[in-house]
């Protein structure tokens, strides 16, 4: 079959208007719905980090008039040593944990895919004092970790007639990397704080890990907002 040449399309002879037409999320180039609000990257060992745990408070960053959820983008996250990546809520404007909500309301599953193994590892928790999102990070600076977290229902549209005291903020998302064992893995994750509260009551979220650590430098995190189709 042969080949049909087409001529470029530009400015100057397009024909017509085109609609005004928001681009989705795995839209190569284009204004979307994502809209950059704030990012860490780290240029030396601990930088951002608020303890010994390695805390990293996004504060203050949740906004019920322009956003109605938000996408974290892990370019890489690594630590000095192997634990656990998990994350927990914030409240107030307070960079620290006097704000974070650590009861036992976090409810969810983290499901592994090992490279060295054909089956799936599906853990469940209940009623535990934070959310997990990875197991096993390796710490060397080799490990490591990259991928996406989603954060939904922490507002409802400022044009919309809802009663409050009915938010609870679900997180989903999948990170890959290295684990102990010098092996690869996926894990898929999603947990909820099962409070209900105000649609301004949580203004972010923190990072943390389950050991005494610090966090690698060339550590790079961004936080995009969903923007409301109204506003």
């Amino acid at each position: 079959m042969a080949l049909t040449r087409v001529k470029k399309v530009n400015a100057t002879n397009l024909i017509g208007t085109v609609p005004n037409t928001r681009l989705t999320s795995s839209a190569v180039a284009g204004s979307g719905p994502y809209e950059f609000v704030t990012e860490k990257i780290w240029t030396s060992d601990g930088e951002h980090d608020g303890d010994t745990y390695a805390r990293t408070f996004f504060t203050n960053i949740f906004d019920k008039t322009k956003y109605s959820g938000y996408k974290v983008f892990f370019h890489w996250l690594g630590h000095e040593a192997t634990g656990i990546l998990e994350m927990r809520m914030q409240t107030g404007t307070s960079a620290s944990t006097s704000g974070q909500k650590s009861d036992s309301y976090y409810y969810g599953n983290l499901v592994e895919m090992d490279s060295s193994d054909t089956s799936y590892k599906n853990t469940k928790y209940e009623g535990t004092s934070s959310g997990v999102l990875w197991k096993s990070i390796w710490g060397e600076d080799r490990g490591g970790v990259t991928g996406e977290m989603n954060i939904n229902m922490v507002s409802n549209s400022p044009t919309a007639s809802k009663n409050n005291n009915h938010f609870r903020p679900y997180f989903y998302g999948t990170l890959v990397g290295y684990y102990l064992g010098d092996q690869y893995r996926r894990a898929d994750f999603q947990f909820r704080y099962n409070v209900s509260q105000d649609d301004d009551h949580y203004t972010g979220f923190q990072l943390f890990h389950s050991a005494a650590t610090t966090v690698s430098k060339g550590s790079h995190i961004s936080v995009y907002g969903i923007r409301w189709s109204t506003t």
